[in-house]
């Protein structure tokens, strides 16, 4: 009987170790492939490909200026003043002919003479900016999410591009 308790105790033994040796390979397995995903999350990487702007040199021209141009003694007395009210946007940009600019609620064009030859209501959102574009020989202004082209002629705000916020 004596005999049979310690072969008892030894198998209990044997087993106990047989499970903690077990668990031990498990917790290897589990460690190996922890390091496993490690390695690749830290290898994971990815391309962006990239095109530079090209901008034809056709497309641009940029005046050079001359101190002459700069010197605030050589401007002429106030020629003739334009009521210009606060809630205008600020932005003014110019062609050969005409002077473009926001008097609220209208976008006007402005000639030589500061006479306000043509104007549209502008029923769209805050002026952020505007440039003239010789290419396209018309102004093009934009606003924080959208460009319109604006046609000196006809005096009409085409939308163009929708600016998609992230």
């Amino acid at each position: 009987e004596e005999l049979n308790r310690i072969y008892s105790k030894i198998t209990e033994l044997i087993n106990a170790q047989e499970t903690t040796r077990q668990d031990i390979d498990l917790l290897i397995l589990n460690i190996r492939l922890l390091e496993t995903n490690m390695n690749n999350i830290e290898q994971t990487c990815f391309t962006i490909n990239t095109h530079p702007l090209v901008i034809d040199d056709k497309f641009t021209l940029i005046k050079t200026t001359t101190e002459r141009e700069l010197d605030l003694l050589t401007l002429s007395p106030v020629y003739r003043t334009m009521r210009y009210p606060k809630e205008s946007f600020v932005s003014l940009i110019s062609n050969d002919r005409y002077l473009m600019m926001h008097q609220q609620p209208n976008l006007c064009l402005v000639d030589r003479e500061m006479n306000i030859v043509k104007q549209k209501l502008w029923s769209y959102g805050p002026i952020w900016d505007m440039c003239w574009s010789s290419t396209l020989d018309k102004f093009i202004v934009l606003e924080k999410n959208n460009i319109y082209l604006v046609d000196e002629n006809k005096m009409s705000v085409d939308h163009v591009y929708r600016i998609v916020e992230r």
